[in-house]
């Protein structure tokens, strides 16, 4: 009974000091637990990054004929030679089980239908009003549009949010056919499933049918810009496959050459598998293959996984230095509490109090203010649904401050020579 009276006159006559190590104590730890929690959601997601993208590399994939090729392959090829055997290769890329290809082609829609700014090509770079243009005096966008195989959403990991996917069926195309569109999220506060879009794409007067919405937080490896293009404001239609030769089927399947490939087995292995298609078919043409890995500045995959890696450390390291840094000052301010109680100490042992005794007042005093500021902490990580793991690993860190505190305040008291007053030694 004495030794809690005591260190509750101490917290009475120091409430000021003791009100603000509290709100220290408190604070730490509840930043700690936050802190534990962010770091907790940032190594999952570099294990999810590492998983998804870990082991794999990455190859950017265009079209490389050259000048009479092209014009051959579009104005020569009378009986359809070469555009069937384009075709043949593209479901043969698609196809392939020794590394994953998928058509991701940019290539705006340009409709008469008024769209918002952040929709049009260069709106992210501020050059949005040349993407709107008046033809017979209406005007014309140019709406930022990406047109992809089926593996494309398996490769960058992307759902749909609402609505429907492309199914097999979407990916066949007959003229006069209404296409099939995803569109991105931020559409959803402009536009609804079913709402339809008439333009012109690769000089072909097409209409587009809303049929779903991609999730949030959705990005697609883009290899114009080596980096992870979030698909929010974009149109999303499929790699069209046409049956009959027209001067629209030919571009477009020309264009659904570019694309990324994702492969374990190795530059020299993936091109010579693109060559070896391409040469089944009868076709002399080259697929230019691009290994960004290769290139400075570092390629944006492994860049991304060296990032994930380092915030999830720089985590640690913050829950590390905001509890040193807490209970350093714990310890500093007790510390001049204790030495301004030293003349009461000496009375007490004057009294026939122990060394045992005026130790257990000093420590309990620090117990006391560490503690509660634990239980409050605990109540607030609570109420706010910060999970198990965080409040264990502050009572983990608790239980270390306290042995540290123990330790350091009987080696404080036992040199503030409290005995002086009956004598010292003597």
């Amino acid at each position: 009974m004495i030794i809690c009276k005591k260190i509750w006159e101490m917290t009475c006559h120091n409430m000021i000091i003791v009100t603000l190590m509290l709100f220290l104590i408190t604070g730490s730890l509840i930043m700690t637990g936050i802190l534990v929690k962010k770091q907790e959601k940032s190594q999952e997601n570099a294990d999810r990054f590492e998983e998804e993208y870990g082991e794999n590399q990455y190859y950017w994939v265009t079209e490389a004929l050259d000048d009479r090729q092209y014009y051959t392959y579009l104005e020569g090829d009378y009986n359809g030679t070469q555009y069937k055997g384009l075709v043949n290769v593209l479901q043969s890329l698609w196809d392939e089980k020794q590394f994953s290809f998928c058509t991701c082609c940019c290539q705006s829609f340009c409709t008469n239908s008024e769209m918002q700014d952040i929709f049009l090509e260069g709106y992210e770079d501020g050059y949005a009003d040349f993407a709107v243009s008046k033809r017979n005096g209406t005007d014309w966008y140019e709406v930022k549009t990406l047109m992809v195989s089926e593996k494309f959403f398996e490769i960058n990991h992307i759902n749909v949010k609402s609505g429907e996917k492309f199914s097999q069926q979407d990916y066949l195309w007959k003229e006069g056919e209404i296409v099939p569109v995803l569109l991105g999220k931020s559409y959803e506060n402009f536009y609804h499933i079913n709402d339809v879009f008439s333009g012109e794409y690769f000089g072909k007067e097409l209409t587009l049918k809303v049929i779903g919405f991609l999730d949030d937080n959705s990005f697609y490896l883009s290899s114009s810009k080596n980096d992870f293009v979030s698909v929010e404001r974009y149109m999303v239609l499929p790699a069209l496959e046409i049956e009959e030769k027209t001067e629209f089927s030919q571009l477009l399947s020309l264009m659904e050459l570019n694309g990324t490939i994702v492969s374990k087995t190795g530059f020299q292995n993936t091109g010579g598998i693109c060559t070896e298609l391409i040469e089944n078919q009868g076709l002399k043409w080259k697929l230019n293959l691009h290994n960004p890995q290769d290139e400075s500045p570092q390629f944006v995959v492994k860049k991304y996984r060296k990032m994930t890696g380092q915030v999830a450390e720089q985590f640690r390291i913050l829950v590390l230095l905001v509890m040193v840094f807490a209970i350093i000052a714990l310890l500093i301010n007790s510390f001049s509490i204790l030495k301004k109680n030293q003349y009461a100490f000496g009375v007490e042992l004057l009294c026939g109090a122990s060394y045992k005794n005026i130790l257990m007042e000093g420590v309990g005093f620090i117990f006391f203010i560490l503690f509660t500021g634990d239980l409050w902490a605990v109540l607030f990580l609570l109420a706010m649904n910060s999970g198990i793991r965080s409040i264990i690993l502050i009572q983990i860190i608790v239980g270390t401050a306290s042995v540290i505190t123990l330790i350091c305040c009987i080696v404080y008291m036992k040199k503030m020579e409290i005995g002086d007053i009956i004598g010292g030694q003597e």
